[in-house]
C-alpha cells in the first residue's frame, strides 16, 4: 500500500511515495488555502500601521538632549583616558556611567533612544542641539581652567 504526504501550501505540492521520491502535483485543497492570503494581507498592513505609529516626538526638550549629549560625551571622554586592556571593560564603564547621567536627569534608556532618533531624523534640530553641546563643552573646560 503506497502512502502519499501533501503539503497544500501553495498550488504546487511535493507528494513523496514509498521509494522516496517526490513528485509535484498540483495541489487538489488550493481553494481551501486561498482564505489565508486575505489573512496574510490584513497581518502585513497592520505590522505597516504599528511602524508608522512607532515614530513619535521626544520625550524631553532640545535643551535637556543638549545636556544628556553632553555629559554622554564627557563620559565617554573619561572612560577613553582610563585605558582599559579589554574593549569589554571600557563597554561596561560607560554603560554605567551612561545609567548614572540618566537617573539624575529622570530618564530610561528607551526615553533617550526615543529622542535620540527622533532629534537625529531632523538635519536642522540636530545641527542646534550640537551648537548647544558644543557651547556646554565649552563652559565646562572654562569653569575647569
Amino acid at each position: 500500500m503506497q502512502k502519499n504526504h501533501e503539503i497544500c501550501i501553495l498550488p504546487v505540492a511535493i507528494q513523496t511515495n514509498i521509494t522516496g521520491f517526490s513528485e509535484r502535483i498540483m495541489c487538489q485543497g488550493f481553494l481551501k488555502n486561498v482564505k489565508f492570503i486575505p489573512a496574510l494581507f490584513f497581518l502585513i498592513i497592520l505590522h505597516g500601521c504599528s511602524i508608522a505609529e512607532s515614530v513619535t516626538g521626544p520625550e524631553y526638550n532640545e535643551d535637556t538632549m543638549a545636556e544628556i549629549l553632553t555629559e554622554i560625551h564627557l563620559a565617554e571622554a573619561k572612560v577613553s583616558k582610563m585605558r582599559f586592556r579589554s574593549p569589554d571593560s571600557s563597554s561596561m564603564v560607560f554603560k554605567t556611567l551612561e545609567n548614572q547621567i540618566f537617573k539624575e536627569h529622570n530618564i530610561d534608556t528607551l526615553e533617550y533612544r526615543i529622542s535620540y532618533e527622533y532629534y537625529a531624523s531632523d538635519v536642522k534640530m540636530w545641527k542646534r542641539i550640537y551648537q548647544k553641546v558644543n557651547e556646554n563643552l565649552n563652559s565646562k573646560e572654562q569653569q575647569s581652567q
